[in-house]
């Protein structure tokens, strides 16, 4: 299996601080994201969250969104927004929104949505998650749940272990429903590892994906409102 290695760990957590660092004073801060919660994008924003709290005093609320549109368009409505957008994956290529609609770093999205001020590259770290501690070698013929993209990410190890592939809208939410009981006795998930915390579920297998986590990366753009800049 692969590792993020502590190098890319070290960069991520650097551009974490230098997106803190870009923000523009405000009392507080509520992070906005896409869910649900265990998601890629939900784990910028809660690591985002976390640096604030301990480089400022309070740490931010983070608010999970259903789809991509609805990450900008509540900012709209929430005071002090600060907006996680996803853009592109090295190995999938562009986020299912549209990223060409999006400017470069630093210009601006529109006058209501704001501007990127930051992007920060996370490491994608795929995991085989059951609803139980399982073995692999018990697990031959079952059927693992994922958002497509991260299915074909992993497809080595699917094919290896004779598993069969169903798509789900993301990867957080194929472990909510693995946890809820509604994939079926003989049922994974693919997602991260939050999801799995997050949800009760078990890690089977971490860093699971064809590619190392270390060029696997997508980047979260960091947006805030025009307003507040």
């Amino acid at each position: 299996m692969n590792t993020v290695t502590n190098r890319t760990r070290t960069s991520y957590e650097q551009q974490l601080a230098a997106a803190s660092a870009e923000l523009p004073d405000m009392d507080s801060y509520n992070l906005i994201s896409l869910g649900p919660a265990g998601s890629n994008c939900h784990i910028v924003a809660r690591d985002l969250a976390v640096l604030l709290g301990r480089d400022r005093g309070e740490e931010p609320t983070v608010t999970l969104c259903r789809d991509f549109p609805g990450i900008l368009s509540t900012s709209e409505g929430i005071d002090n927004g600060v907006s996680i957008v996803p853009l592109v994956n090295t190995v999938g290529g562009n986020v299912r929104h549209r990223p060409d609609q999006l400017p470069t770093n630093k210009q601006v999205i529109s006058e209501k949505n704001g501007v990127i001020v930051a992007n920060i590259e996370l490491p994608i770290e795929h995991c085989l998650i059951g609803a139980e501690s399982l073995d692999l070698g018990d697990i031959e013929g079952w059927s693992v749940h994922s958002h497509p993209q991260a299915l074909r990410q992993c497809d080595g190890l699917i094919d290896e272990l004779g598993l069969d592939p169903i798509e789900a809208p993301s990867t957080s939410s194929a472990v909510q429903a693995l946890t809820a009981s509604q994939l079926g006795s003989k049922a994974l998930a693919i997602a991260p590892a939050l999801a799995s915390e997050l949800y009760g579920a078990s890690v089977i297998a971490s860093d699971i994906g064809n590619t190392a986590a270390a060029h696997n990366l997508t980047t979260m753009a960091v947006v805030v409102r025009g307003g507040n800049i």
